[in-house]
């Protein structure tokens, strides 16, 4: 999923006190991420592009 602010999105997550994989914005080629985990224990990542 895509984001533009994904410093927003984590402080989201965390108050609904979400399972993270990466909760801390990692850098990454395109950007940053982060990644948490659904209900039902799939992986689901945040991604902020840079520089477009």
């Amino acid at each position: 999923m895509l984001t533009e602010d994904i410093y927003e999105k984590v402080q989201f997550l965390k108050e609904r006190e979400v399972n993270f994989v990466i909760d801390e914005p990692t850098n990454c080629p395109p950007g940053k991420y982060i990644s948490f985990r659904d209900p039902f224990g799939n992986v689901l990542e945040y991604l902020q592009f840079e520089n477009l």
